[in-house]
């Protein structure tokens, strides 16, 4: 990620909430001008461990929901599509 689109959407990301997913959460503070891009030269392992014990399954997927549960309030997706077409 560029320093001058971390420096746009920082303050938006909840630092506090150690039950959020901080990758949905950073997804949610990009608006209607942001464009993402892929660059697949660039790769990060992770670890199987999660998908094995549905403990964690469990806690991953409750994460997820709560992160997108807090953002929808104040961005839900209906808004950014909107936001978006009128661009």
């Amino acid at each position: 990620m560029r320093r001058e689109a971390w420096d746009r959407v920082r303050d938006g990301v909840n630092r506090s909430d150690p039950e959020l997913h901080d990758d949905i959460d950073l997804s949610f503070q990009f608006g209607a001008g942001d464009r993402l891009r892929v660059d697949r030269s660039l790769t990060v392992g992770i670890s199987a461990r999660p998908f094995d014990d549905p403990a964690a399954m469990r806690r991953r997927f409750s994460r997820a929901f709560r992160t997108i549960a807090r953002n929808w309030r104040t961005s839900p997706p209906s808004q950014r599509w909107m936001e978006r077409v009128q661009r």
